[in-house]
This record gives structure tokens, sequence and C-alpha cells, in this order.
């Protein structure tokens, strides 16, 4: 992952938003954005890692 940041998201910072670009390779040609958000931000981690492993999997 190359920019990722975790915030506090929503009218009244109830949700946790999660956002990154990942690379392949470290190609700046092959990249790509994920977000997730989540009241914990821990799952909005995890359910931004997920889809980066599968994306880099080819799934």
């Amino acid at each position: 992952m190359t920019d990722y940041l975790l915030e506090t998201w929503g009218m009244e910072g109830e949700f946790y938003r999660f956002y990154c670009r990942a690379t392949v390779g470290g190609d700046p040609d092959r990249s790509r954005y994920f977000e997730a958000t989540d009241r914990d931000p821990f799952e909005a981690m995890i359910r931004v890692l997920r889809d980066v492993e599968s994306w880099r999997a080819g799934r």
C-alpha cells in the first residue's frame, strides 16, 4: 500500500473510514483505490486488506 488513512467519518463521527491506494510491484501505473467504512476501525481496515489481497491474487 502506498497512500493510506484511517479517519472518523459521518455526521457525528460515528464511523471510521479507511482507504488506501495499492500498487502491484511498486508500479504506479498498476494501482487501485480501496475504501471501507465501519463502526469498528479494525473492521474497516480488515475489509480493505482483504480486498487488496484478492485484487493482487487476481480474484
